[in-house]
């Protein structure tokens, strides 16, 4: 699985980088460690969109289960 979006630091900011368009944003922390997280996100999120669903569907469920039978 090939990662999407890359991270580098300009100063003490951390920023993104979209590999398919070129697009570079700001990761708005100066923690690597965050800033790793963010990433590892972004691209679980481009690779495994269903995964992502599903998770999604779990936090919900636990917070309110009446939520996820919503339409």
């Amino acid at each position: 699985m090939q990662n999407r979006f890359t991270m580098f630091r300009r100063g003490t900011t951390f920023y993104c980088e979209d590999r398919t368009t070129g697009q570079q944003k700001s990761l708005q922390t100066k923690n690597e460690t965050e800033a790793r997280k963010i990433i590892q996100a972004k691209n679980d999120a481009v690779n495994q969109p269903l995964m992502n669903l599903v998770l999604a569907k779990t936090y919900l469920a636990a917070k309110d289960p009446k939520l996820i039978t919503r339409t």
